[in-house]
């Protein structure tokens, strides 16, 4: 009984010198190396030359070679990857599939989609046709999707060059902040050193500086107004004088009688109350001030005459100037030289104040360094998807997906983002399994539309695997990515 099967075996594992199992590559691996009749043909074995063995004991389901090339078309050998079972699947592509996996009842279509892997049991007809039909279809798909993705990733690219632009315009900001911090740090602890009250951070001229011509001109307006004023008082004096002289008593006008009255009170006390050459003294004067003062600010302003000698507000501002300014804005005054005199005490505070300040600079300046050394893909890509999270709802439990970002299930979380590498991203540091390691999730992208969760498996204890959809995936593809990708619709078949 066992002799007419193994027989069986071999008419169908042996027909007219094809071997099944092996591809036509490699058939001229298995000819016989003598004798001219069946019974006399001799084969060796092709890990161990050094073995000969019947050629009618290939693929007699009893391993002979240590190889396990005797047996690539049964499972009677240990699974050795260089044996693989070769599916000719005509009509659509070939495959192969593991030896232990032959005549085990189960229909691989994904690998054999002819059922030659089940060449004893006969329980997989041919399904090559149908299948192909869904592949050209497939392979359709994904060349629109890329084709419909190619804007979609030009878009991405954009957004991810405006993203790393504004972190890099960021670091420069925070970068001149910090000089600026320690340049102010110096002065202040230099006056600290020194004893002094007050500060020299700034001079007085360049904080009157926008003061300056505001005096000048006000100054001018003034001595031009009481100039008007004057000639105007001089003429109206003429002509009261003249209807005071000329105008008759005896005739009974009252509003010229009032008038003529109120201008002989006026003339009687015009010199206690009118002094109009201390006017234009104090005009002059003014006017005197808002020059020295511009002369000054263009003086000190200039480098070559800077030196520790230049007036600070605290001793300048008691001076002349703020009773110039005050006429102008004495609210704006106060708020200055309140600004630039400060007790030892306060500038305690503000040193304190400024390192503070140069600390917290540091570490903004460090993260955004580190983040601009990050691999974020091709082009920086993947900064476009920074913030972006995707929620889905598998086997009962509840997924949030937070791209670049963390993971969690029910709450669980199931790791923080780690690094991109190989295209795919990495998260690690999870919740602690219960006596298990800590989470782990791998995201791995495939051609999509948008970013959706395909599918979520455990393949090893607490470690995640998720495929995300996204159009980041959608390269062009060749025929052996579009192979890999492609699942058959069982329900089709």
């Amino acid at each position: 009984m066992k002799s007419s099967i193994i027989l069986g075996i071999y008419a169908v594992c042996v027909v007219e010198g094809h071997i099944m199992g092996v591809s036509p590559e490699k058939q001229h691996l298995y000819e016989p190396i003598t004798g001219s009749n069946d019974a006399d043909k001799k084969w060796r074995c092709l890990g161990d030359p050094s073995i000969v063995i019947d050629y009618s004991q290939i693929n007699d389901d009893y391993c002979d070679c240590p190889d396990g090339s005797d047996e690539i078309g049964t499972n009677a050998c240990k699974f050795n990857q260089s044996n693989m079972f070769y599916c000719a699947n005509d009509g659509h592509i070939p495959g192969y599939i593991e030896n232990f996996k032959l005549n085990d009842g189960t229909c691989d279509y994904d690998r054999c989609c002819d059922g030659s892997d089940e060449y004893i049991t006969g329980n997989c007809p041919n399904k090559c046709k149908e299948i192909h039909d869904q592949y050209v279809m497939y392979e359709a798909l994904m060349e629109e999707k890329v084709r419909l993705a190619a804007s979609t990733n030009t878009k991405l690219k954009q957004d991810a060059i405006a993203l790393k632009d504004r972190v890099e315009a960021k670091l420069e900001s925070f970068r001149q902040e910090n000089v600026n911090l320690v340049d102010k740090l110096t002065q202040l602890e230099e006056a600290q050193a020194h004893g002094f009250v007050g500060t020299q951070e700034l001079s007085v001229y360049d904080e009157i500086s926008s003061y300056t011509n505001k005096v000048a001109e006000k100054a001018a307006d003034l001595e031009a107004t009481h100039a008007s004023t004057s000639q105007r008082a001089k003429k109206l004096e003429a002509i009261l004088h003249n209807l005071l002289t000329n105008y008759n008593p005896n005739f009974n006008d009252a509003a010229v009688k009032e008038a003529v009255n109120k201008f002989q009170d006026y003339l009687a006390n015009k010199e206690d109350s009118d002094d109009v050459s201390g006017i234009s003294s104090d005009l002059e004067q003014l006017n005197e001030y808002a020059k020295t003062v511009m002369v000054g600010e263009s003086h000190y302003s200039s480098p070559e005459t800077f030196d520790h000698t230049v007036p600070t507000f605290g001793n300048m501002i008691h001076y002349y100037i703020t009773k110039i300014f005050r006429l102008f804005d004495a609210e704006a005054v106060d708020q200055l030289v309140l600004k630039h005199i400060k007790t030892p005490e306060g500038l305690d505070v503000e040193i304190d104040s400024t390192r503070k300040g140069i600390s917290t600079l540091n570490k903004n300046i460090e993260t955004l360094e580190a983040d601009l050394a990050a691999d974020y893909g091709p082009d920086d890509i993947l900064r476009a998807l920074v913030g972006k999270w995707v929620n889905t709802n598998i086997g009962g439990y509840e997924y949030k997906v937070g791209l670049l970002n963390q993971v969690y299930q029910d709450g669980n979380l199931l790791g923080v983002y780690s690094h991109y590498k190989d295209g795919k991203l990495y998260y690690i540091n999870g919740h602690r399994c219960w006596n298990g390691p800590l989470r782990s999730a791998v995201i791995e992208f495939i051609c999509g539309d948008d970013q959706q969760v395909l599918s979520i498996a455990e393949p090893e204890k607490c470690e995640y695997h998720i495929q995300v959809s996204s159009p980041l995936s959608c390269q062009k593809m060749s025929q052996s990515d579009i192979q890999k990708s492609f699942k058959i619709d069982y329900s089709r078949l």
